[in-house]
């Protein structure tokens, strides 16, 4: 996920400038495992599993999607502080261990304040298309477009963030 940071402005009882500290440059990343994620009640993808690779004995902690069928995973968070809360964006890290073609993610989210219902919708869900390049190699999706994350975003939000493979 990418997070815009503000920058902050010292300034005397006149309003004149004492110092300015600035803020994060464009936008900052916060990588999220999948053993962060988990599958949804409904359409969820498969639980956390292991997988380790045949020469390498590189493990991965992977939740498998079937290609069959649109299924989902969510993971809550809470941004640091100088998140702009805005839109945040998203770069899907996959891969497959057959198949062939393009894959559709889809990822939403949504801001929940103290005391805010937590039946609140997530916002509208933002396709990112990107294709197998080759089995069990490190895919790398192209960013998300903006994604308005539902609610009003606040400082210290509990953030909860649904992804989809269609």
């Amino acid at each position: 996920l990418d997070f815009a940071g503000a920058g902050v402005t010292l300034t005397d009882v006149s309003g004149r400038t004492l110092v300015t500290i600035p803020g994060a440059v464009g936008a900052q990343d916060l990588f999220i495992s999948a053993a962060a994620m988990w599958p949804r009640a409904s359409n969820g993808c498969s639980t956390l599993t292991p997988l380790e690779m045949a020469t390498s004995l590189f493990n991965v902690q992977s939740l498998d999607f079937d290609q069959a069928a649109d299924e989902y995973a969510q993971l809550q968070v809470s941004l640091p502080r100088n998140w702009n809360n805005g839109t945040i964006t998203a770069t899907v890290y996959w891969t497959a261990t057959s198949g062939t073609g393009t894959v559709q993610w889809e990822v939403n989210a949504g801001a929940y304040s103290n005391d805010d219902a937590l039946t609140v919708a997530l916002g509208t869900a933002i396709p990112i298309d990107d294709t197998l390049l080759a089995i069990n190699d490190l895919h790398v999706s192209p960013t998300s477009s903006a994604i308005t994350v539902a609610g009003t975003p606040a400082d210290g939000d509990f953030l909860a963030i649904q992804i989809m493979r269609d």
